[in-house]
């Protein structure tokens, strides 16, 4: 199978590229971005497979998901075998109870966060409205992922800061990522397997996959693994996220437990011996998973 990636650096293209090497895959040629050249060399392969994460984009002024896909469909179209489009969780709306919970595929999409996730969301909301309105209507195959935030990346993101910060300061850090409300990372390796598996499979035609991990938290939930053991996140909390289509679709399932991801990011300080006990207290542990809602301060994005 022959592969173009589009890439923007980061953790996942590296598990990417190991992961279409497991499988057999070539891949033709890696793009920084499709410009006209590129897009044509897209049309000779199997797959196109367009990955970004929001952090390693955010430090580009000049990358646009919205314009990739457009110059794809123009240059590519027609010839490519299927698109990959990477995307995000960022475009779902807040969905702040958890009794509206798990978020599924056909929730609503807003951009919102902080000014770097509302204007990364809005570009993936863009580019997914370019595939969805323009190549399904040309009989093209395209498979859309909204991964969770990526834990093992080598690109720094909020699983990365939340740990050092919570190795540093970890009042101050359960304080501060309280309000993020529940998150449900996903391994790397578990999205790299996704994004293969969408690529490769012959069932997948037009459609849209929620991609995270099998356990909910909370900010000072790491906080106090950090401190305690990493199993205290397996099923901390309600899970955020549904990725049972994925598990339809692609025969997908997340592979690695949190504990088991964070046990083994030894940088982050989870291979040290039993330190002594933390764990953050009122008022900064909402209660997630019952009807107390906690404040959110202006631009502190809920969903991860």
């Amino acid at each position: 199978m022959k592969v173009v990636l589009v890439e923007r650096g980061g953790g996942l293209e590296r598990e990417v590229r190991a992961a279409l090497r497991e499988h057999g895959s070539h891949v033709l040629e890696s793009l920084p971005d499709a410009d006209a050249d590129g897009a044509r060399m897209a049309g000779e392969a199997d797959a196109v497979i367009d990955l970004a994460e929001p952090e390693a984009t955010s430090a580009r002024t000049d990358a646009s998901r919205a314009r990739t896909a457009q110059q794809l469909l123009r240059d590519a179209s027609g010839r490519a075998g299927r698109y990959v489009f990477v995307s995000s969780v960022l475009v779902y709306a807040p969905v702040p109870s958890p009794d509206s919970w798990p978020i599924q595929e056909h929730y609503p999409r807003e951009a919102h966060g902080d000014p770097s996730s509302h204007a990364y969301g809005q570009d993936c909301i863009d580019a997914e409205d370019i595939i969805i309105r323009e190549w399904a209507p040309r009989g093209l195959r395209y498979a859309i992922l909204r991964p969770a935030v990526l834990c093992g990346s080598a690109t720094a993101n909020v699983s990365s800061g939340l740990l050092e910060e919570a190795r540093r300061r970890p009042w101050a850090a359960a304080r501060k990522y309280a309000a993020a409300g529940v998150m449900q990372w996903v391994d790397v390796r578990d999205a790299a397997r996704a994004v293969v598996l969408a690529a490769t499979e012959p069932t997948v035609d037009k459609d849209i996959l929620t991609i995270a991990g099998l356990d909910g938290f909370t900010g000072p939930d790491v906080v106090d693994a950090l401190w305690q053991g990493p199993g205290l996140l397996d099923d901390a909390r309600p899970l955020k996220f549904d990725t049972a289509k994925a598990g339809v679709v692609l025969g997908w399932r997340p592979e690695h437990r949190i504990s088991e991801s964070l046990a083994t990011t030894g940088s982050m300080g989870f291979d040290r011996p039993a330190a002594p006990s933390y764990r953050p207290q009122a008022p900064w542990q909402p209660d997630w998973g019952g009807a107390r809602r906690a404040h959110r301060p202006p631009g502190m994005s809920e969903v991860w």
